[in-house]
């Protein structure tokens, strides 16, 4: 089984969030918020507002570098990408309105696909990290595996 590895670590459960979805249904209006830091200021929150109830994810600075601040950055409207509708590169707020396009009631649900479908992305790659204290579980964020250091923005939610 392929390994995938955590971007962050999510503060509410995923079925106390999603209790009704079904397999392959949408989330809508999906919309990334920055939040101050709940705990750690080094550690920054971001809200990810559903039309089911908001998600709250600690993002952990130190253990994934690379992968957090991508993360904030595209939420936060602070790092370019590749429009996929306009083919031209552009800053806003990448995260919002894309659907949770991808849920596995009881498993997981995914996100960050500008297209929707799973196949889009900001038009560039991140290299992985790993870190021996970030592992899956109940609740774990991570990046969508496309392959060894092809990670960019979809995410999901265990």
């Amino acid at each position: 089984m392929t390994k995938r590895y955590l971007l962050t670590v999510l503060l509410l459960s995923f079925a106390a969030v999603f209790p009704s979805c079904k397999t392959q249904n949408r989330v809508t209006d999906s919309k990334i918020v920055f939040d101050q830091p709940l705990s750690n200021p080094a550690n920054p929150v971001v809200r990810i507002e559903t039309s089911m109830g908001d998600i709250y994810v600690e993002l952990y600075m130190k253990q994934a570098p690379r992968s957090a601040s991508n993360f904030l950055g595209l939420s936060l409207g602070e790092k370019e990408f590749l429009d996929v509708k306009t083919g031209k590169k552009t800053v806003r707020r990448f995260y919002d309105n894309l659907l949770f396009y991808r849920i596995k009631k009881h498993v997981y649900i995914q996100s960050g696909c500008p297209m929707n479908n799973g196949f889009g992305g900001p038009g560039y790659a991140l290299k992985d990290e790993r870190h021996p204290s970030l592992f899956h579980q109940a609740g774990s964020v991570g990046y969508v595996f496309h392959g060894p250091d092809r990670n960019g923005s979809q995410f999901y939610i265990l």
